[in-house]
């Protein structure tokens, strides 16, 4: 397809790729925030989307908006129709970007892996970095049975020639290309003040991020390194990493009781969460609401997260397991109900008055903060 169109894909003079099992999307918003920031006119695809497909699409750090939609998904489809190649929804998302990415004349496109790597679309594009955030067990069905499967279907986006950060377990790390490697060349720390990134070309003293968690400070070092890599400096680095937009991770919803958003859908981010929420300082009983895609690990992901909490609220939301069949993982425990509306369940939580924790998919995040949007609007109206 990319033929095709011209190969509008090879227009950027700089493309970094992402793979990784966590932190793949927060790392490719830190990058958005600093070359934005910076004056660096940039282009960024990530997925899934929340709460509407635009959110695939950012320029300059901004969502596309519906008449760019429009007329770039009319081009796609037009390709599509008339070359008769048949591309699926991700080839042609991953299509709409890089055109209008062109279009757009952009000087850094980023793209963020959909599954794996070697036979993601996103590797049709010609990289000049590449970026591994983290490699975990997720996606066995399709990617393999063991983690060395998983690291050689992430690893398979960096070719000789690219610049890169790689984060991999020390058991594999003889799969890994020449580069970066994430806490051997690149280390961190928490300073009093913010982090200390070291890596092979100096030190940078930045800022906490302002995503919360111990996994973000990770993945803001990661894209700290990675963006020196593509030549920011020190300064334009700290300026985005405080300025960073990425919804539905551990993200404070307004009203009261204290009520959280994070869209941990694997046990790497699920042993992530718990840190995050010791760091904050939430304690044991909270409220939970959880909701779950059938084919993650749902009984580890619920068990481990039920067992810090008080009151259990299973929910559902579009592609994820019915409430009932999730809080059937829970029995002998009273404090366990289902609620099919995930709207309702966190209105039920609320009503309990203690601090409340929404978690187990992102499709629940983008369906809860779609829902809470046509509130607010309606509430407006009215």
């Amino acid at each position: 397809m990319l033929e095709y169109l011209g190969h509008p894909e090879r227009q950027a003079p700089q493309t970094i790729l992402i793979a990784g099992t966590n932190g793949k999307g927060s790392v490719a918003a830190t990058l958005s925030a600093i070359a934005a920031r910076a004056g660096t006119r940039v282009g960024v695809f990530t997925s899934p989307h929340l709460t509407r497909v635009t959110e695939r699409f950012r320029l300059n750090d901004v969502d596309a908006d519906w008449a760019t939609f429009d007329r770039i998904g009319a081009q796609v489809l037009a390709a599509n129709e008339q070359s008769g190649i048949g591309v699926s929804f991700f080839e042609a998302m991953v299509t709409f970007s890089v055109l209008w990415f062109a279009e757009s004349k952009v000087q850094l496109q980023i793209l963020e892996a959909g599954l794996g790597g070697r036979r993601d679309a996103t590797r049709s594009v010609r990289a000049t970095h590449a970026i591994i955030t983290s490699i975990g067990s997720d996606h066995l069905k399709t990617l393999g049975p063991t983690m060395e499967h998983i690291a050689r279907e992430k690893l398979a986006i960096c070719a000789p020639g690219m610049k890169t950060v790689m984060a991999v377990p020390p058991r594999l790390r003889h799969l890994a290309p020449e580069g970066w490697m994430f806490d051997v060349d690149v280390t961190f720390r928490r300073t009093k003040t913010g982090l200390r990134v070291r890596h092979p070309e100096g030190v940078l003293n930045l800022p906490l991020p302002n995503l919360l968690g111990p996994h973000q400070r990770r993945n803001a070092a990661i894209a700290a390194a990675a963006a020196t890599r593509l030549g920011f400096t020190e300064d334009q680095i700290a300026d985005g990493i405080t300025h960073v937009r990425w919804p539905g991770r551990m993200q404070r919803l307004g009203g009261a009781p204290e009520t959280w958003l994070d869209g941990a859908h694997n046990p790497a981010a699920v042993a992530r969460l718990i840190k995050t929420l010791a760091e904050l300082n939430i304690q044991d009983g909270f409220t939970l609401v959880f909701g779950a895609h059938p084919f993650k690990n749902t009984r580890r992901l619920l068990t481990r997260l039920a067992a810090r909490a008080g009151t259990v609220i299973c929910t559902q939301a579009e592609r994820l397991s019915p409430a009932k069949d999730l809080a059937a993982l829970l029995p002998g425990r009273p404090d366990v109900h289902a609620q099919p509306d995930c709207r309702e369940a966190v209105r039920q939580a609320r009503a309990l008055g203690r601090t409340t924790l929404v978690a187990g998919s992102l499709y629940l995040a983008g369906e809860l903060l779609g829902r809470l949007e046509t509130d607010s609007l309606q509430s407006q109206c009215d």
